[in-house]
């Protein structure tokens, strides 16, 4: 039994041991392979066979192919290396090829020394085996020359004010043939031009200015050998004529000044190196002297030393010319010796700004608590006044409550007139007089009404009134008094004149008419018919309470009352007390 597994067993080994069944190059994987190199530098050409298992590799060959003017390829012989007889180079490449490795039978990578641009082309490796036969793979070399690059700005330089010309030049050459770039921030033109060989160059060109001067204006390298662009530098160069200016001369030059210097301060491209000093009018003064671009007064300062004086640069381009009017004062002027530091001047600043705004917080702080004070004050005098205001109307009120008995159940609007009337009338008829002869006799209450309806009107009006009732006083003052203490006996009595007065009463009345201090008994023409003021009264003589009162009654009439179409009645006042539905005013 077991001698019939052995066949099996023998089998599964054979199949699981690895077996090279065919032949295959391992480098390069795949024909018409293109292979790099630089000129100068080792072309490396790989070839590495893989025999099959029975085979074996006797040969190695390296052939180059050749086409000739008429188009026919051919291969030429390059290296031979044979597993018995070893290696041979061929006529054309002796010394410049050789095999990578030792063992070319098994790595037949070909090296070219220092290879040149005539070594690009075709190339065949051919290996031999036995029994197989021959294997070959072909390739392709392709030798790149590196560009040689140069930026050559134009010979002489630009000059400010010239017309389009050519700034800078860039050429290359390389092979493949390169590529030629600008990079500038100028406003110019290029302008690139190919040639065989693998040759390009480029020109640029501008309108040259000084404001061009230093300018970058780059010339960029792109070619296949370079990892990267290549950049060639260069700085924008323009001439043009020098800018002159004299300094040294503060305003402040005296006699007797010592070290005085003025300087030619003088710009250009290239820098002025010629200067010449000279002042108009004549020639410098003596103990003055020039040195390179400055003018130097080596002795004390003088009054012959002013004048205007006339500094000249000069360049390759073109000259120019500065000047300065210099004055010599008999004293110094005072001046400042050391200009402030700007970092000094920014903290002043600051520092004044901020003491700025702490004033201004503090007086808007002080301002607000001052008058929030005088506010709180205001309010406290205005609570007291409105408070005392308040009392004095409501005392005011109960006086003429009291004083007035009106009853507004009973009394209308329509007869209001009519009472007050008949309260006048009756306390005219106490004095014997009527109300006729008391308005033509000129009594106080004639300037009363003109002063009521007049109302607040010219001052000079006011003071002759005034005047007018001054001079009526001593006359109508005891008949005041007699009016008064009747109105009041009347209001006490509760008695009220008729509603109807009598006109007939009123139109025989007569003038009442003063005489030293007594009032006229009706239809009496002289004192002796008098009846004295003492009379009149029902006590004889009145006392000072009395007098005070009548006062203050016959203030309150003319300041309450005013005399309407002949009718009296209270004036309006906002500190009135309504007691009617009607609005009657007390």
């Amino acid at each position: 039994m077991f001698y019939h597994w052995i066949p099996t067993v023998l089998l599964w080994i054979t199949l699981g041991i690895p077996s090279r069944s065919r032949a295959a190059f391992l480098e390069p994987p795949t024909s018409d392979s293109v292979i790099t190199a630089l000129q100068e530098e080792v072309a490396r050409l790989p070839c590495r066979f893989e025999p099959a298992a029975e085979e074996v590799v006797q040969h190695v060959t390296w052939f180059k192919e050749v086409t000739d003017k008429d188009g026919k390829t051919t291969r030429e012989q390059m290296i031979l290396a044979h597993v018995s007889y070893g290696e041979t180079e061929f006529d054309n490449f002796k010394g410049r090829v050789a095999f990578e490795t030792k063992t070319p039978t098994s790595d037949a990578a070909l090296l070219i020394k220092s290879s040149q641009l005539s070594d690009t082309g075709g190339y065949v490796c051919l290996v031999g085996t036995f029994p197989s036969g021959s294997f070959e793979i072909s390739m392709e070399l392709v030798v790149w020359i590196s560009p040689i690059s140069s930026l050559d700005p134009v010979s002489p330089p630009l000059v400010e004010g010239q017309g389009f010309n050519v700034a800078a030049i860039c050429k290359s050459w390389g092979y493949p043939t390169p590529t030629i770039a600008w990079e500038t921030e100028l406003n110019g033109t290029p302008q690139t031009t190919p040639s065989e060989g693998g040759k390009v160059s480029s020109k640029y060109s501008l309108h040259p200015v000084r404001a061009l001067n230093g300018k970058k204006l780059d010339c960029v390298i792109t070619h296949p050998s370079f990892s990267q662009p290549r950049r060639l530098s260069h700085r924008l160069v323009v001439h043009y004529p020098p800018d002159v200016s004299v300094k040294g001369y503060d305003d402040n030059w005296y006699k007797g000044l010592e070290g005085a210097r003025l300087t030619c301060a003088a710009g250009g491209n290239p820098l002025p190196q010629e200067f010449t000093w000279s002042r108009k009018g004549g020639s410098l003064p003596e103990g003055v002297a020039s040195e390179n671009n400055s003018l130097v007064f080596r002795r004390p300062l003088e009054s012959d030393d002013a004048g205007v004086y006339v500094c000249q640069a000069r360049n390759r381009v073109a000259k120019a010319e500065a000047e300065l009017e210099i004055r010599v004062e008999a004293l110094p002027k005072w001046k400042v010796s050391e200009e402030l530091n700007p970092s000094l001047v920014i903290g002043i600043v600051a520092g004044v700004a901020g003491v700025l705004l702490v004033t201004m917080v503090i007086a808007v702080v002080l301002v607000n608590r001052y008058y929030k004070r005088k506010n709180k004050k205001l309010e406290t005098e205005l609570n007291v006044k409105t408070e005392e205001i308040n009392t004095l109307s409501r005392q005011a009120s109960f006086r003429r409550l009291n004083s007035v008995n009106i009853d507004p159940r009973t009394q209308t609007e329509e007869n209001i007139p009519l009472r007050t009337e008949g309260t006048m009338r009756n306390s005219l008829s106490s004095l014997g007089y009527t109300f006729s002869e008391l308005r033509s006799s000129g009594h106080f209450f004639s300037s009363l009404v003109r002063r009521s309806e007049r109302g607040r009107g010219d001052p000079e009006e006011d003071r002759d009134g005034d005047r007018e009732l001054e001079e009526n006083s001593l006359n109508s003052r005891l008949r005041v008094e007699s009016f008064v203490r009747n109105s009041n006996r009347s209001l006490e009595s509760q008695l009220h004149p008729p509603l109807h007065p009598s006109l007939l009463a009123v139109e025989r009345c007569e003038q009442v008419k003063p005489l030293n201090g007594t009032l006229l008994s009706r239809g009496g023409s002289s004192p002796d018919h008098g009846l004295p003021y003492d009379d009149m009264s029902e006590e004889g003589e009145l006392d000072k309470d009395s007098e005070t009162a009548s006062s203050l009654l016959s203030d309150a009439m003319t300041n309450h009352f005013q005399i309407t179409n002949g009718t009296l009645k209270p004036k309006p006042n906002s500190n009135g007390i309504l007691i009617h539905p009607k609005g009657q005013m007390v």
